[in-house]
């Protein structure tokens, strides 16, 4: 059985926190570990917290969260040190963006 991608998970293998978006607005937020696991819960999926999460701009339901993985050199823009495998975790909400792959129409 693979990882689970999980918030509990992602902070265990050193995620800073998470990280909200909104496509409609292009607005973001990021929320730090323990916020996070109070909010969400240590079970919730990145897709279900952004099902669950609304954006304080526009009010529309959020587009994805993702896990916040420290930078290699602790740069702004440098790479980030993603674990092993969480290269393919799902973060996107089903309902405000199409699966990967298929074209927005």
């Amino acid at each position: 059985m693979g990882i689970q991608h999980t918030l509990k998970a992602a902070i265990d293998a050193g995620a800073t926190g998470v990280s909200v978006y909104c496509i409609s607005c292009v607005n973001s937020k990021t929320f730090n570990p323990e916020h996070a696991l109070e909010h969400w819960g240590a079970d919730a999926t990145f897709s279900e917290i952004a099902r669950r999460s609304k954006c304080s701009r526009c009010k529309r339901q959020a587009s994805s969260a993702a896990p916040n993985w420290p930078t290699i050199d602790n740069r702004a823009g440098a790479p980030t040190d993603i674990p092993q495998g969480w290269e393919n975790a799902e973060y996107d909400n089903p309902s405000r963006l199409p699966p990967r792959g298929r074209q927005i129409e």
